[in-house]
């Protein structure tokens, strides 16, 4: 982290030399986002409400051609029912298990989403401090993102910014090549352990063209944690030492273009999981060396119906929900993994209702345990600056399928833009 902070520092001290300065141009925006929730409690048998109010300040400061400085600081305030019990989604059986609930609390903060500074020599671009980092080609899932979680019921939703190094440099012919280096700490993520060099993650990314196609080679090191809830329930591991560090290698592809006027996309590679310090011996859970992709497709319309089509294979899934595991469902519920399912599915649909509203529904199908998920949106742009949404998850399937005891989710969301 104190190296995150040194960069940082120096980046923005050279960026604001008066030779920079002569051409700044300050700028401010942001919004604020009030989100009101309804949520079907199936385990305590009653409908919980919550309400997130956010506010984004965004600050960003251009040098021309020659640099740049942006800071994004983000407030938010919860009320309401602010208690999130994982064993709450559980089946019933697998609740009862743990003598205590597997809780957190939403509470208010403010912290810096972004806070980088970047500076462009010729063909190159280096920046350094909080940053977004985005991979990946998939709307619903990024299987070769190992840096960030989407939320499959809201993946356009913004992500957190991550303290890093990217170092990014133009090729002849449209190519571009990069190193992104993360020390893995983040808002959500403040305590990641740093030491050596060896402890932070890594991509490196080839992106080039194909005649109309965008082809993306790259090579990712990510370290990431396993929780094994079971071996504490066991009696095998210490609650101490339940939360175990896995290193994350992979070599992956990714595609996208068009064919016949429908647009292609594609993106997976091949993971191989090992202890940070290459220690032989099993790893812990169902976890391995596996396979990840997802292929999809997507067109519009004349009169402006928008579908989306993508099948995503997750190479740590199982073909059968007898054989979900405790730490699968937990990581599962928690955000730590796509699906429970080996086989997934994602169908949309979206078409404009007036010049300024739409209506989309969206369908996630595990395919191995046969649960869906329906997820209807309606968007209605009320002014420059205001946006509402209206959405709903709705669950459908067994309860030892993935779903468990989900309930029913409403919820609207207000966007004041300035």
């Amino acid at each position: 982290m104190k190296k995150v902070l040194i960069i940082s520092l120096g980046m923005i001290a050279l960026i604001s030399f008066p030779v920079f300065s002569q051409e700044s141009e300050l700028e401010f925006g942001g919004y604020l986002e009030d989100t009101l929730s309804s949520e079907r409690n199936i385990a305590l048998d009653k409908t919980v409400v919550s309400n997130q109010t956010r506010i984004r300040l965004n600050i960003k400061n251009s040098y021309g051609d020659r640099g740049d400085l942006s800071v994004a600081i983000v407030g938010t305030r919860y009320s309401g029912y602010k208690t999130i019990n994982l064993c709450d989604y559980l089946p019933e059986e697998e609740a009862s298990r743990f003598p205590t609930a597997v809780s957190y609390d939403k509470t208010d903060d403010i912290w810096f989403q972004e806070a980088y500074g970047s500076l462009y020599l010729g063909q190159t671009t280096l920046r350094a401090g909080r940053q977004k980092y985005y991979t990946g080609t998939g709307y619903a899932w990024n299987p070769t993102d190992l840096f960030n979680w989407k939320d499959v019921f809201d993946p356009a939703y913004e992500i957190e910014g991550l303290d890093s190094v990217l170092f990014a440099r133009s090729l002849p012919g449209d190519s571009l090549v990069s190193l992104y280096y993360s020390f893995g700490t983040s808002h959500d993520r403040p305590q990641r352990d740093y030491v050596e060099s060896e402890d932070g993650d890594y991509q490196f990314k080839l992106k080039t063209h194909l005649f109309s196609w965008e082809i993306t080679l790259q090579h990712s090191d990510v370290i990431k944690e396993y929780v094994d809830y079971e071996g504490v329930l066991n009696g095998t591991v210490d609650p101490t030492a339940m939360t175990s560090p896995i290193r994350w290698k992979l070599n992956a592809l990714e595609v996208s273009g068009e064919l016949a006027g429908i647009g292609i996309h594609a993106e997976g590679g091949e993971y191989t999981l090992s202890r940070p310090d290459d220690k032989d011996g099993d790893l812990p859970g169902k976890l391995e060396s596996h396979t990840k992709y997802l292929v999809g497709a997507d067109y519009t319309f004349e009169n402006g119906v928008f579908v989306i089509l993508e099948y995503y294979h997750e190479g740590l899934g199982e073909t059968n929900l007898e054989d979900y595991s405790l730490n699968q469902r937990m990581a599962y519920y928690s955000g730590e993994r796509d699906s429970l399912g080996k086989d997934n599915y994602y169908l949309g649909t979206s078409f404009p209702v007036t010049d300024f509203s739409t209506l989309a529904l969206y369908v996630i199908t595990n395919g191995n345990d046969g649960s869906t998920i329906l997820n209807p949106w309606f968007t209605w742009i009320a002014d420059d600056d205001i946006s509402l949404y209206l959405s709903a998850q709705i669950p459908d399937g067994e309860e030892e399928s993935a779903i468990g005891r989900s309930g029913s989710v409403l919820f609207g969301r207000l966007v004041f833009n300035f």
